[in-house]
């Protein structure tokens, strides 16, 4: 007699295949796998639409409060520049300085403030006129440019440009005269020709903020924990940023886009620098981060405000991140039973039909014999 061979290997307690219980198995784990997986991105992407929601109205009330403290030098400077041209603040040593020492002390927001006059514009035996009033750690310092270098040259666009172009804000550059790296708003002032009675410009007025207060501006408009801000001038230069290399060599958003190989953000940076409003989700390449870039553009200075978040940061993020990571575990352990299930599916076919052959044997020998 021909013994039976043994198939518990692939039979389950009850009898019954174990293939068709662990298909049974991974049938339910797939269902409900699909949806889990369904309902997480559902909350996934509900969470992220509010959390960018949150974060451009966060953005935007920085962009205001941005906006509001670098104003507050252009209301001085007009000023200024209006009652020199019409001579309520006359062409005296003694009353420019008072007032440019009251406007210092007044508007604490200003790191200098000072007039520079056309060459014979002051006074007709004094070719070169700059007076300028900077912190000094110990209040307001005068300091004469024109003892410093000619600000006349034609490289001194804080002086060549508002005379050309009107009110303007400048890039930042290090500024010879204050030791420090400035960002100035400029304004011409005028005098009126004796002969024809026509206007022309008789010099310029220019309020400063260092780079230290731009610094210091951004780190208190901060968002989430490891959130930082960024301030990037008309042509794409780093008025303010938390690497303040970059600030100093004059750094671009430009630059910083290429060096990454993101197109999304070479886009952005192409848009921030013509004044558009931006957004793009990028992993940074030093880190690894999942990151938002946020830019919007200050309009009256043409500069634009940036901000970057982590998203793993986002008010629960990390809890939506563990889920994720549950659900790839569980697919991978489902996916791994469908592999069980099909390979013991192989082996019982496989015996079935040993067992077929070894039954189908006996019966031909006697076939044959007969």
């Amino acid at each position: 007699m021909t013994a039976k061979p043994n198939n518990a290997s692939s039979v389950g307690r009850t009898g019954r295949p174990l293939y068709r219980i662990i298909f049974w198995l991974c049938g339910l784990m797939t269902a409900a796998l699909i949806v889990w997986g369904g309902t997480y991105l559902h909350r996934r992407d509900a969470r992220l639409q509010q959390a960018r929601t949150d974060a451009e109205a966060r953005v935007r009330q920085a962009n205001r409060d941005m906006e509001a403290s670098l104003n507050r030098l252009v209301p001085v400077n007009i000023q200024i520049s209006e009652d020199l041209t019409s001579g309520k603040l006359p062409a005296n040593r003694d009353a420019v300085e008072a007032r440019l020492r009251a406007v210092k002390k007044n508007v604490p927001e200003i790191f200098g403030v000072g007039v520079a006059y056309v060459p014979y514009g002051f006074r007709d035996d004094l070719r070169l006129y700059a007076p300028l009033f900077v912190d000094s750690g110990e209040g307001a310092h005068l300091v004469q440019i024109e003892d410093k270098y000619d600000y006349t040259d034609q490289d001194r666009p804080w002086y060549q440009l508002p005379l050309k172009r009107g009110p303007i804000w400048q890039e930042p550059h290090y500024g010879i005269a204050s030791q420090s790296f400035l960002a100035n708003f400029t304004t011409p002032f005028f005098t009126t020709d004796a002969t024809t009675g026509e206007k022309r410009p008789n010099g310029v007025v220019f309020t400063s903020m260092s780079i230290d207060q731009f610094d210091r501006l951004i780190h208190s408009l901060r968002l989430y924990e490891t959130g930082y801000g960024f301030l990037v001038s008309g042509k794409g230069a780093f008025v303010a940023h938390p690497n303040g290399e970059w600030v100093k060599e004059n750094h671009t958003i430009q630059q910083w886009a290429d060096e990454s190989g993101d197109a999304a953000l070479k886009e952005l940076a192409a848009g921030t620098v013509v004044g558009k409003r931006g957004f793009v989700s990028h992993q940074d390449a030093a880190t690894g981060k999942h990151q938002w870039v946020f830019t919007e553009p200050i309009v009256s200075t043409g500069w634009s405000l940036g901000m970057v978040f982590d998203k793993e940061n986002i008010a629960g993020w990390k809890a939506l991140e563990q889920e994720r990571q549950a659900l790839q575990i569980t697919a991978l352990v489902t996916g791994l039973g469908w592999i069980t299930a099909f390979v013991l599916f192989g082996q019982n076919r496989r015996q079935r039909r040993r067992e077929e052959n070894q039954t189908a044997a006996p019966t031909q020998e006697v076939a044959a014999a007969s």
